[in-house]
């Protein structure tokens, strides 16, 4: 029980509330980026779903393929 209270009492304090509250903030935008990130992935697994296409399911979207390929050119040079 008293590490309950200990624990309250940290919660209380106005630089951890501030801090708390940053973190929230940011966790919120990342989570708004990947979104908007995957939805694609979304879209794409839902109209393989909707059609009966279990082998599209397993292909990343058009374009994904090139992206990855810059992006370990970019990384390894």
């Amino acid at each position: 029980m008293q590490q309950v209270q200990q624990v309250q009492q940290v919660q209380q304090v106005q630089q951890v509330q501030q801090v708390r509250a940053g973190i929230e903030a940011a966790e919120t935008e990342l989570g708004r980026e990947s979104c908007a990130r995957l939805q694609p992935f979304q879209d794409r697994y839902e109209q393989a779903v909707r059609d009966g296409d279990a082998a599209r399911r397993l292909v990343s979207p058009p374009g994904r393929a090139a992206v990855l390929w810059l992006k370990s050119t970019a990384a390894s040079g």
